[in-house]
C-alpha cells in the first residue's frame, strides 16, 4: 500500500495513479491526503467517476 500511495511522488501522475494513491491513503486512514489525491485525479480527468464517488 505504501508504494501505491507514493506513486504520484515518483512521477506516475496519471489520473488513475492519483485515484489509486487516494485509495491507498484511505486504507492507511489518511483521509485528508486521500481526498487531495482524489481531487487531483479529477483535475487531470474530470470524468473519472470513481474519484467523484470517493469524494461524496
Amino acid at each position: 500500500m505504501t508504494q501505491l500511495a507514493e506513486d504520484p511522488a515518483r512521477g506516475r501522475t496519471s489520473a488513475e495513479n492519483y485515484y489509486v494513491a487516494g485509495l491507498a491513503e484511505r486504507h492507511r486512514e489518511r483521509q485528508q491526503q486521500a481526498n487531495a489525491y482524489f481531487q487531483k485525479a479529477l483535475e487531470i480527468n474530470p470524468s473519472l467517476w470513481q474519484a467523484q464517488i470517493e469524494l461524496k
